[in-house]
């Protein structure tokens, strides 16, 4: 990719929360740059199968990110970049090499050259398993996973709809199962 612009996002710190505007940017971006933090597995897997992802363990990443370094190295289009979620775990040798970086990176103004908006067609998401429905209701609504719970059953359970009666609004909610019945996928055509 030497000599073509490579549009990348660089993030940090996400803890398991990517806003949809956020989102969106990745999205139109060529590589991630995740300097630590994901919070969760799913976060990583997430950005990891849209484009390529640069990543490091970040000091509130459980077990399930021993695999990722603490310090990466890696080069885009002929640049070549270190990077650590954490100061102190870039080696002494680094160290010199990343403050002039530093201190050159804070001696130039950033300015914004342009802006480029298109329509994107996007595809539904894919129906919620419980772990997903609580995640987005935590994330959008503020609600904790005990309300939202309580929330589907009442919606799985039925609601009084006037000239029908009691009509359940939703299939049952504590199954992980994203297979779909040929009955329902041809009712949805």
């Amino acid at each position: 990719m030497r000599g073509e612009p490579i549009r990348a996002a660089v993030v940090s710190d996400t803890h398991g929360l990517l806003r949809p505007e956020v989102e969106q940017v990745i999205q139109s971006c060529d590589v991630v740059i995740h300097a630590g933090d994901f919070d969760n597995q799913m976060l990583y897997h997430k950005l990891n199968i849209r484009q390529p992802l640069y990543g490091v363990r970040g000091n509130n990443d459980g077990d399930w990110a021993r695999q990722l370094p603490l310090v990466r190295r890696f080069e885009l289009g002929g640049v070549k970049m270190m990077m650590a979620h954490d100061r102190a775990d870039v080696p002494s040798a680094g160290l010199g090499e990343a403050q002039v970086v530093m201190d050159a990176v804070k001696a130039s103004p950033f300015t914004v050259t342009s802006v480029k908006r298109q329509d994107k067609q996007r595809s539904p998401a894919p129906p919620f398993t419980t772990s997903t429905l609580q995640q987005e209701a935590s994330r959008k609504l503020n609600m904790a996973p005990r309300r939202t719970m309580s929330i589907a059953q009442q919606l799985y359970e039925g609601v009084d709809i006037a000239g029908e009666g009691t009509v359940g609004l939703i299939t049952y909610m504590r199954t992980d199962s994203l297979r779909l019945s040929d009955e329902a996928t041809a009712a949805a055509r």
